[in-house]
């Protein structure tokens, strides 16, 4: 029977001039000090154990990083995973095969995970592949939206753990780095966090890791909720004259986005067989739709003037696209192109009341604040809540529970008479003639 060793035997004993020693510990079964034969003499920790019916020999470490205590430590680990009947040596094998091919790393399941999961369910998926640190690579003609051709950012969470594998990614990588992102602002951060999460738990549910790294992790820093909407009429007013002279795509889009009160991806990505011009609808499928339910838009005088003069990008599907292969992007030029019109249209403005616009300024906005700001406004013109959250595709609150199932189809009458009496308000707000008066208030209120 092998004698227990000891720290101090570990270190009286000595090398082979020719051939490796390997001395079992009489202590933990199957632990083994493995001494390399001279000139080296280098000493090291390996596992022993029978795995489907085969005999298996993992390395643990060298002597100078693992102690003897430490070796027996991580040799009963080992053992315990064995007889759950996990294979610890071939397991180590294919990460290494895989480390050197790619499969199985970090980059590799991200790329999968963009394309078989985020980009069918989710509108904004190129929001979250952009959170990995993957864009679109636009120097190539059409752009292509296949995630196993974009480009990686420096820097990115792809560029910093791409080639590790997958398994090996920590609480604390995933920690550092949101740490790092959410020093920008809380919703950076936080929907860092969430991708990030998803990721991991899409990983677990294929079977490529057991343990979700960032699971009850809490939000690197708490939300404050928007409140900033055009208040405004000077505001809103002069938004909507410079959403005009952006011209297309972008002009149209944003007057949409005003009209409608739909949210950016889905408008930026209409599709011409998702309109009925004769009945006046756009119907965004489940597949475009943030909640997964088609919602289908009535369409009212204006929106449907603005859509009439679209042109038509060759056969392209997309009704806003410059490639005619892919939706429209370049938001962020836009909006500054658009907040220096607006600047310039709120100065005009006031100057023609006879204020001074000299230390007139455009409190800062964004897109989304479009639809809070119809939120709102609808309620000056005597629209329900209720009517209000069906308009936005908004699930909860008063379209909660079995009202919202069965009651679905029943709001598109208030529907439309709210989205109409909104587009006589949007013109009357920014001084142009109506398009329409033909809208019917039930009760005295769109309801």
């Amino acid at each position: 029977m092998a004698k227990a060793l000891t720290s101090a035997s570990v270190e009286k004993l000595r090398p082979h001039p020719t051939m490796r020693r390997e001395i079992p510990d009489g202590l933990v079964t199957g632990l083994f000090l493995v001494i390399q034969p001279e000139p080296s003499g280098k000493k090291s920790w390996a596992v022993r154990y029978r795995a489907h019916g085969k005999t298996r020999k993992l390395t643990v470490g060298p002597v100078a990083a693992f102690g003897l205590a430490e070796a027996r430590d991580e040799a009963k680990t080992i053992l315990q995973r064995v007889q759950k009947g996990d294979d610890p040596a071939r397991e180590k094998v294919l990460r290494k095969h895989r480390t050197a091919t790619g499969e199985g790393s970090f980059e590799a399941h991200v790329r999968e995970f963009l394309s078989d999961y985020a980009k069918p369910k989710n509108i904004t998926w190129l929001e979250t592949a952009s959170i990995f640190g993957l864009k679109p690579d636009k120097t190539k003609t059409p752009v292509s939206e296949d995630p196993s051709t974009f480009v990686t950012l420096k820097g990115s969470l792809v560029d910093k753990f791409g080639h590790r594998p997958v398994e090996d990614i920590t609480r604390d990588d995933m920690k550092a780095e949101l740490k790092a992102i959410s020093k920008g602002t809380a919703i950076a951060g936080n929907r860092a966090l969430a991708a990030i999460r998803k990721f991991f738990n899409w990983c677990i549910a294929e079977g490529y890791v057991t343990v979700n790294p960032v699971d009850k992790m809490q939000k690197p820093q708490d939300e404050v909720s928007r409140t900033r909407w055009l208040k405004s009429d000077d505001e809103f007013r002069a938004v909507w004259l410079a959403s005009g002279e952006l011209g297309w795509p972008f002009g149209p889009i944003y007057q949409l986005l005003i009209l409608l009160g739909q949210r950016r991806e889905e408008v930026a990505g209409m599709r011409w067989r998702e309109l009925d011009i004769p009945m006046k609808t756009w119907t965004i499928p489940p597949e475009r739709s943030k909640n997964g339910e088609e919602h289908t838009v009535p369409l009212s005088a204006p929106a449907l003037a603005i859509i009439e003069n679209l042109i038509h990008v060759g056969r392209s599907e997309f009704v806003f696209t410059r490639t005619g292969k892919t939706p429209v992007s370049g938001w962020s030029s836009a909006k500054r192109r658009l907040d220096k019109h607006t600047l310039v249209h709120l100065r005009r403005i006031v100057s023609e009341r006879g204020e001074d616009p000299a230390n007139v300024e455009m409190e800062e906005w964004r897109t989304h604040d479009l639809r809070r700001t119809m939120a709102s406004r609808m309620g000056d013109i005597d629209v329900m809540p209720h009517v209000v959250e069906v308009v936005l595709n908004h699930v909860g609150g008063f379209r909660s529970g079995v009202a919202g199932v069965y009651n679905r189809n029943s709001y598109q009458r208030p529907m439309r008479a709210a989205l109409d009496a909104w587009g006589v308000e949007v013109l009357r707000l920014a001084g142009e003639a109506s398009a329409s008066s033909n809208v019917v208030l039930i009760g005295g209120r769109v309801a």
